[in-house]
């Protein structure tokens, strides 16, 4: 339980040389060198957690951990190698397609593909607005639904600060929505660039669209707790300014909250500006977005605001809805609603708090430790 809640340290005083927990511990660590072969008999959960913790630290470690059976691991480490074409053999998937597209420069065959992944799941892909040109989510278009589906309001929160290149495609997917009763509360953190030119633009052609200014704490999650006391919806989610929408995503949401639940969280994944599919962790290349989670006003409120934290607090958020209603009651949704951008310049993908570095991973798993003691202490007050 302590590995696998990322306090290394503590597992590894606990644990055996040689056992699950002890490798886990070590792999987090980066101790690679003290990391023995794994019993020939570990789960392949477990094989893909240690895989996954050592690709952080060294790919070519991880790759040669991986059994081949684990087409979908073995690609992502491939493809983080720049070993495209063993990737593509390794698992032919839809991702990797693109990926060993863009990398021969040939846009719109990894723009085929990508369109594949989303229909293959029964959704709407994203479009580049030109052909034959390298595109990001910046370049996706998206298209007004032909029936829009009426129904509660939702509020959707956009944090935004310097997107001015990216915002226009973000609220375009969410204005397209195949849900039409929305709000968009387009919410400015101090931005220096364009962006409030291009949010006043976007909210002066759609009378559901927003303009507010982050009051309270700085960043991403005082942007949001600005917009979480202006929502008016019966539901609330949130979007960054920087991401594409599935035109069903708030659809398929509400769907789920509405089966005795109180919320819903969607998948995604990233691309680079040349729309190469990314991960900065190696794999698995569609992961969980807490930051997608949609969730009723009431729940909102009894959750309260997102932490003062400069990186982490979406998933914090995420885990205390499971907190206090329980996981059966937060649905994980299996397809993918959201394509991520990514780019050095963002948050993800900066040096000082980005995925992608040493630094940025230790300063987000000290925030993780951090929350989940707290988290664990009132759990133990919510049951006495």
């Amino acid at each position: 339980m302590l590995a696998r809640a990322g306090f290394f340290e503590q597992a590894a005083e606990h644990s055996t040389p040689g056992k699950v927990a002890w490798s886990a511990s070590m792999a987090g660590l980066g101790r690679l060198d003290l990391l023995a072969d794994l019993p020939a008999r570990t789960r392949d959960a477990d094989v893909r957690w240690i895989a996954g913790l050592m690709a952080a630290w060294d790919v070519e470690a991880a790759l040669r951990l991986l059994p081949e059976r684990m087409t979908f691991e073995r690609a992502g480490c491939l493809l983080a190698l720049g070993r495209v074409d063993e990737a593509l053999a390794a698992s032919p998937d839809e991702l990797s397609r693109s990926a060993r597209a863009v990398l021969l420069r040939d846009p719109d065959a990894a723009a085929e593909a990508l369109a594949d992944w989303f229909t293959h799941q029964g959704l709407a892909p994203p479009r580049p607005r030109r052909r034959g040109k390298p595109y990001g989510v910046a370049d996706f278009r998206s298209d007004p639904p032909a029936r829009p589906l009426d129904g509660p309001l939702v509020s959707i929160i956009v944090a935004m600060k310097n997107a001015a290149r990216t915002l226009q495609a973000a609220v375009a997917s969410l204005t397209a929505q195949t849900w039409s009763n929305l709000e968009v509360l387009l919410v400015d953190d101090a931005s220096s660039d364009a962006t409030l030119a291009v949010a006043a633009e976007l909210a002066a052609a759609d009378r559901r669209i927003r303009v507010l200014r982050r009051e309270g704490l700085p960043g991403a999650s005082g942007a949001r707790n600005t917009g979480l006391r202006a929502a008016a919806g019966a539901y609330v989610t949130f979007h960054d300014a920087d991401d594409w929408a599935e035109p069903h995503r708030i659809q398929h949401q509400v769907a789920a909250v509405s089966e005795d639940g109180v919320a819903a969280v969607s998948r995604h994944f990233r691309i680079t500006d040349d729309g190469r599919p990314v991960c900065p962790r190696v794999f698995p290349m569609v992961r969980l977005c807490p930051i997608s989670v949609l969730l009723t006003a009431a729940a909102a409120r009894a959750a309260g605001p997102f932490e003062d934290s400069p990186v982490g607090a979406d998933s914090e958020y995420l885990a205390r809805l499971d907190l206090l209603f329980g996981r059966p009651r937060v649905a994980r949704l299996s397809q993918t609603h959201i394509v991520a951008a990514w780019n050095a310049a963002s948050l993800s993908g900066g040096g000082a708090t980005g995925l992608a570095s040493a630094q940025g991973r230790a300063l987000r798993e000290a925030y993780e430790r951090d929350w989940r003691v707290r988290h664990a202490d009132r759990l133990r007050e919510l049951v006495a």
